[in-house]
């Protein structure tokens, strides 16, 4: 991963920028990430998101 990282260095970007403690982030990501990643409280699984990662699946709309 860090090898990977420094490649991305000024390649990669967002539109939005997360700041604040997890309880507060996870509302925000649901509003940002493919519909079922977070719920509705801002929790997410691990599991699903690996899952969608080792398929290749979008996780941005």
């Amino acid at each position: 991963m860090a090898d990977d990282r420094e490649d991305a260095i000024g390649k990669v970007s967002a539109d939005h920028h997360l700041v604040g403690h997890s309880s507060q982030i996870g509302p925000k990501l649901r509003e940002l990430l493919e519909k079922g990643l977070v719920d509705e409280e801002g929790k997410w699984s691990y599991t699903t998101l690996a899952n969608k990662l080792l398929k290749k699946e979008a996780l941005l709309p």
